[in-house]
């Protein structure tokens, strides 16, 4: 069975979900694919949720569980649940959510096909409180997909996403996963970012984006995710419904600007992508301009050279296009910002150079 059907571990990290993880345990254990195990990671949690996951444990050795002696935080739990799988393929599974019996199979095929793809992915159904389910991660058309596109789509339309990709959205290689896991990220900007998970989830496509050429969009959605009516909405669902996206967007584009910063990418491509969100964000926000530039900055690392510019991509052209406004306009605004940079470093060192010629001149007299 190893060899024509390689082992999947589909991780669940929980924290006081005693009443919705057997729904996600349940759906796990209903796959067709035949050779899989299923890690949950118990983070320190006060409502009973580890003993519906030892109630499981013993009913099907499938079913292997862990309980953390002080709360991990999330990304924390996720990396534990990483760690302890030993699948040659990973998937993740949040406590809240739950897959169609099929997803596994459908999600691995094309993958175990293709050594070039280095992820697959599926539309997921939203279930959220008294809401109609609806589709999302549709954006990017079924089948194959070069994975510089990928990037390139989000990066030029980051402002239409509430949030990109979950990681529950997907099925890695578990070497990629361990490779590309990142547990917190150095932000310049003011946010909780890593406490939430907010941009090291995204991260784990993005890594694996720099290592293959390819990646796979499954046409039918095959898994649901779900926020549970009465229930506290997490940090991210939170600030959307409370009109605070900005703060989601800092994250993600700082954590890109992370990755960025750190990847292999060839140069031209890595300018196309600075140019998408530099349009994205300035030109979204025009009479600010000497606000929002300097903002933009800060989702790099320092020095990171982010006006390196290029406008030779079809999709740069149509954001263009979009918001009237040409190529040299564009430059101009980063010359501006410069400009502006020049000065006021000019000012703040003046009264030290009038004090420095002053003391010069009494030393002379």
């Amino acid at each position: 069975m190893t060899a024509v059907f390689p082992k999947v571990s589909i991780g669940i990290p929980v924290y006081n979900r005693a009443h919705l993880v057997r729904r996600a345990i349940e759906s796990a254990l209903a796959q067709t694919y035949p050779n899989l195990e299923v890690i949950v990671v118990d983070n320190c949690s006060t409502d009973g949720t580890y003993a519906v996951v030892q109630e499981y444990m013993g009913q099907d050795d499938r079913v292997k569980g862990l309980q953390n002696e002080q709360n991990l935080g999330p990304v924390p739990n996720w990396w534990r649940c990483i760690e302890q799988s030993q699948g040659e393929y990973f998937k993740m599974l949040f406590s809240d959510d739950w897959l169609e019996p099929d997803a596994v199979e459908q999600l691995l095929h094309p993958l175990q096909q293709n050594p070039t793809l280095g992820f697959t992915y599926s539309p997921v159904i939203q279930h959220l409180a008294d809401e109609p389910p609806r589709l999302q991660y549709d954006r990017i058309p079924p089948g194959q997909t070069p994975a510089f596109e990928f990037l390139l789509e989000f990066a030029v339309d980051y402002l239409h996403y509430t949030v990109p990709l979950s990681p529950g959205a997907a099925l890695f290689r578990r070497a990629d996963i361990l490779q590309a896991f990142t547990l917190s990220l150095t932000h310049r900007i003011d946010c909780d970012c890593n406490r939430y998970g907010i941009g090291v989830d995204s991260i784990l496509y993005w890594k694996t984006c720099d290592r293959y050429p390819q990646i796979f969009r499954v046409p039918q959605p095959v898994v649901h995710f779900a926020e549970a009516v009465g229930e506290e909405p997490g940090f991210s669902m939170s600030l959307v419904r409370s009109g605070r996206q900005q703060i989601l967007f800092h994250c993600y584009q700082s954590a890109f600007g992370h990755f960025l910063a750190q990847s292999q990418l060839p140069r031209p491509q890595r300018e196309l992508l600075h140019t998408a969100l530099f349009l994205q964000w300035v030109l979204f926000h025009p009479p600010q301009l000497r606000l929002t530039v300097p903002e933009f900055e800060l989702w790099f690392p320092p020095r990171y050279p982010w006006w390196q510019l290029r406008f030779s991509h079809p999709k740069i052209q149509q954001v263009l296009q979009q918001h009237n406004t040409r190529e040299q306009q564009v430059r101009q605004m980063v010359r501006q910002h410069f400009y502006h940079q020049w000065k006021y470093q000019v000012g703040q060192k003046l009264p030290l150079l009038k004090t420095l010629k002053r003391s010069m001149s009494n030393f002379l007299n």
